[in-house]
């Protein structure tokens, strides 16, 4: 037979909540790094969505063509079709358009830091840069398809620099020396 421990009062639940400490804060750079990575995922998840989601109609309306081909669809079953999709559809939206908020946001944020910390975001940047380079010295020549995707992102991640460095004014145009007075010059040193 098995043996129970009773329940004693000192082993009984206080009713205190453990509150777990927050996490550390992370100094601007990092920061605003991981914004731009994450906000770069978020960017490259929205592309593929679409591309799934246009993938994913083709293939319904092939497999409802080669249905109604042979004969095999009712209307029972046409009306089931019908609202499978029409729900998947629903829920695919929803999906895109909390993948869009959070894009949204994101880049919100990294706009804010690029106004208000400049040059923690140009760190950020190039910090970045530096790992997608290394990330490309890694693959391997057959792996061309992500050498364009990280080609892409180096070349978008630049520009955002350049952005962020101060243009230097231009300069002001110089002023031709007009020769006449030169010559007058010399013209009266000489006689």
């Amino acid at each position: 037979m098995r043996s129970r421990k009773r329940n004693s009062g000192k082993n009984r639940g206080t009713g205190a909540v453990t509150v777990t400490p927050p996490a550390p804060a992370l100094d601007v750079t990092t920061e605003v790094a991981q914004g731009i990575e994450a906000r770069d995922k978020l960017e490259a998840a929205l592309a593929r969505f679409d591309v799934l989601r246009e993938q994913a109609k083709q293939k319904f309306l092939r497999n409802l063509a080669a249905e109604l081909q042979t004969g095999e669809a009712s209307a029972e079953r046409l009306l089931e079709k019908a609202t499978v999709w029409k729900n998947e559809g629903m829920r695919a939206d929803e999906q895109k358009a909390a993948l869009q908020l959070f894009y949204v946001l994101l880049a919100s944020r990294i706009e804010e830091y690029k106004n208000s910390a400049r040059a923690e975001t140009v760190t950020a940047l190039q910090r970045v840069i530096t790992r997608l380079r290394e990330d490309y010295a890694k693959l391997g020549a057959d792996q061309w398809v992500i050498q364009g995707v990280i080609q892409a992102r180096l070349v978008k991640l630049e520009a955002e620099i350049t952005a962020l460095q101060p243009s230097l004014p231009p300069a002001p145009p110089r002023r031709a020396k007009a020769m006449a007075p030169v010559k007058q010059a010399v013209g009266k040193a000489v006689k």
